[in-house]
């Protein structure tokens, strides 16, 4: 888990509660720190100990606290400014939830370690529609209903009444199915407006087979029963012998958590889809791949490897899209590149990206913004370690003018007099007997 949930407590118990309040807290949560920084790593189990300890010093329930943190979530972002990137995700309330899966890839181009949820919309309807939550960490519910409440009266002037039809735990993953009920007044608009266009350019626009594989070097096609079809040249390329082959049993699927399933993925096609080649694309003898037998347990094992590791399988990102005049699924994926070192041990190349692939560029770049960012970031690091030094310089002083207090007057005045009461209060009346 990444900083950034921390502070985001730490700053809603401050500004709620203030700061005497958030010091009990620490010292019930048995815990020093003040600040985390963004991208710092932290322990899975410090926010409910946060948690906890904010309801044994406050007396909100944990629920009530979690929803209230991230319901702040939103204004807590523009610190960072991630809301930007927020209010641009969906036109409308729903396209905002159906694109939740695509903010959280972007997050983590600066959170690679991100372990992140995965959402998907149903039954959509004038009244609002179905959500299926998934995460691998338990106890958030309430902190992701306080964000969608939030997001949804600032950004949409929405009201949103959250709905539990279904709460249960799979395969290592909490999956929480919710009923929005809300004023949907987009639903079906958007579609009448343009479904009369969209039929003019399909009858007057229509292009080769040749030319749409040329378009998407990557893309594979396959059919009802997982078999591939055809891929773009410059997969061909890395992996000659895919065709005629099931994807599923040439590639585990990362995101969005589902079954490898035509089913499921006609369903999820509204979601960014990211698979990685079971087989190596290129040979390192020093390093040893686990072979899971279940699906899920090798995607499960390909989370878990280390960087450096994953970068010997070719990984695809992108849209799932079935077509009907092939009775096919086109996945119309790009290759997720960490480095140019990566890029060349898989045996692609920078012309072998469609000439309006932005990946050309970001691939380029990337080596660039990495040295820029770690620059930035260990400013920030060395900002945060500086602070850290202030506070603890800080409780040595105040210890030692309370040692001082101590010394000129009684312990008990001594506490009163810290607490803000007149200096006359403090003073004892003798009495007469």
């Amino acid at each position: 888990m990444y900083g950034l949930i921390l502070e985001n407590i730490c700053c809603y118990v401050r500004e709620k509660f203030g700061e005497k309040v958030w010091s009990e807290i620490k010292y019930v949560a048995g815990i020093e720190q003040d600040t985390w920084k963004m991208d710092e790593i932290c322990s899975e189990g410090l926010v409910h100990k946060i948690i906890w300890a904010a309801q044994d010093v406050t007396g909100a329930s944990i629920d009530e606290l979690m929803t209230a943190v991230g319901a702040s979530f939103y204004d807590f972002l523009s610190k960072y400014e991630f809301n930007k990137v927020v209010r641009v995700l969906g036109r409308t309330f729903p396209e905002f939830l159906n694109g939740l899966d695509n903010l959280h890839e972007y997050l983590r181009f600066t959170f690679p370690k991100l372990k992140p949820p995965s959402f998907y919309c149903e039954h959509e309807s004038r009244t609002g529609l179905t959500l299926h939550y998934r995460s691998k960490r338990r106890g958030f519910l309430h902190y992701v209903k306080g964000q969608i409440k939030s997001i949804a009266k600032t950004l949409y002037d929405t009201d949103v009444d959250i709905e539990l039809l279904d709460h249960e735990n799979e395969d290592n993953m909490e999956h929480v199915i919710m009923r929005l009920h809300f004023n949907n007044i987009s639903f079906n608009k958007t579609e009448t407006q343009f479904n009369d266009m969209a039929e003019i350019v399909r009858d007057q626009v229509k292009i080769t087979s040749d030319v749409f594989f040329d378009i998407f070097p990557f893309i594979i096609v396959f059919n009802r029963g997982m078999r591939v079809r055809n891929i773009g040249m410059a997969l061909l390329r890395v992996m000659p012998r895919l065709v005629g082959k099931k994807i599923n049993n040439e590639f585990v699927l990362m995101r969005p958590f589902i079954r490898f399933r035509w089913e499921e993925i006609m369903l999820h096609s509204n979601n960014i889809f990211e698979i990685m080649s079971i087989e190596p694309v290129w040979e390192d003898e020093k390093v040893y791949v686990y072979r899971a037998g279940d699906a899920r347990e090798l995607a499960e094992e390909r989370r878990r490897m280390a960087d450096d590791e994953k970068q010997r399988f070719i990984t695809l990102k992108g849209q799932m899209m079935y077509m009907e005049e092939w009775e096919s699924i086109c996945f119309m994926g790009i290759p997720v590149m960490a480095n140019l070192r990566q890029m060349y041990k898989t045996g692609l190349f920078i012309n072998d990206f469609a000439l309006h692939d932005s990946s050309r560029d970001l691939v380029l770049a990337s080596t660039q913004q990495a040295a820029e960012l770690k620059l930035l970031l260990d400013q920030e690091s060395q900002k945060s370690e500086k602070m850290k030094e202030s506070m603890a310089s800080l409780r040595q002083e105040r210890k030692r003018t309370d040692n001082l207090l101590y010394q000129l007057l009684p312990k008990t005045v001594a506490e009163q007099l810290r607490r803000g009461e007149s200096a006359v209060a403090s003073c004892e009346v003798p009495y007469n007997f």
